[in-house]
Parts: C-alpha cells; structure tokens; sequence
C-alpha cells in the first residue's frame, strides 16, 4: 500500500487585501464546478494523491490539533472549520456506496460540498461495496482547499464556517495560523 502525494504538500493562505477578508482565499466551489479561485491562483490551493494498493483500503486524515494555533502568540488560535476542502476522485473508479469508493464526509466526492477541515482522525475515503485495491489510475484524487469563503453547499455531512474571516464575531488576530494535517492509510 502507497499514498503519493504529487503537488500541494504545503498551502498556506495568505490575506493581503480587505478583499480576501470579504471574500476568503482558495480554490472555491462555483456553478462550473470546483477549481475556480477567489485569487487566480488554484495551483496553490490543492493537493493532488494517489494510492496504490493490492488490498482495499481506507484514508483517514485531519488536523494534528482542535483549532489553528498563532506562530507569533501561541495564545491565538483560529477555528479548523474556517478552512474547506472538496475531494474529487480523478481516477477510473467509481464512486458511492455500491461502487469502488465512499467519502461520506465530502458527499461521495460530490464537487459541490464543501467539507470543514476537522481534527483527527477523520475517514476521508473508504471502500464501497466493489473493491478499492488498484493503482494511481484506479485511485487518483485531488483536494481543493479554501479559507475563509463561507461556502456551504452541498451533501458535505459537515459543511466549513458559513461565516467570513471579515464577519466573525471574534475577529482573529494578527497572526500566521499553523496545524498539520495527518493521513493514515490503512488496510482492510
């Protein structure tokens, strides 16, 4: 069993402008579909994996903490559902529960749902009733992340923040925001 992650080992979202506290920073859901971004720069806020297997498996992942915590002041912390994320399954399997796949927590990999990034552990992608085991042409997804965007929609089973950064009622303070993201890939 392998995950191979090809692009986006390390976001990092950066609010220079009113603007992107009004209207958040990141690949954002539209009525295309996911991949459009709040500052034209969608390369920067998605994580391209795969996974080869020769057994089925599940994916797990989630922060290494309950909230984001200040590099400046470890006393500042910020919500983990203000950060959003859409999974979509680039492969050749199928997806849903009598298919090859599930992601129960991004709506079957559905390009609406805006799924909140939580703490770990958390079941990203699990086998459906057809086996999972193949390789990256089997199993290739990609993950388009976004702050701040309020966007809630979807089959997500828990959507992100519906509140913008501008419109929180506790206003985060200055600060650079950190937490890892864990992914746990186990056999079944």
């Amino acid at each position: 069993m392998r995950v191979n992650f090809t692009n986006g080992g390390n976001i990092n979202f950066s609010f220079n402008s009113i603007n992107d506290y009004k209207n958040g920073v990141g690949a954002i859901s539209n009525a295309s579909g996911v991949g459009a971004s709040s500052n034209n720069s969608t390369p920067f806020f998605r994580t391209d994996f795969s996974v080869s297997s020769s057994s089925n498996w599940k994916l797990s992942f989630g922060a290494d903490q309950a909230t984001f915590i200040g590099t400046d002041n470890p006393a500042n912390i910020l919500a983990l559902n203000n950060v959003g994320f859409t999974l979509i399954e680039n492969g050749v399997y199928t997806t849903g529960a009598v298919n090859n796949l599930i992601s129960a927590l991004t709506g079957d990999f559905s390009p609406s749902a805006v799924s909140a990034l939580l703490a770990y552990p958390q079941i990203l992608i699990d086998k459906g009733a057809l086996t999972n085991a193949g390789d990256v042409l089997d199993n290739n997804f990609t993950i388009f992340w976004q702050c701040g965007t309020a966007s809630v929609q979807g089959l997500a089973t828990n959507p992100m923040n519906n509140i913008k950064i501008i419109n929180l009622s506790t206003s985060p303070n200055p600060d650079n925001y950190i937490a890892n993201i864990i992914f746990e890939l186990e056999a079944q």
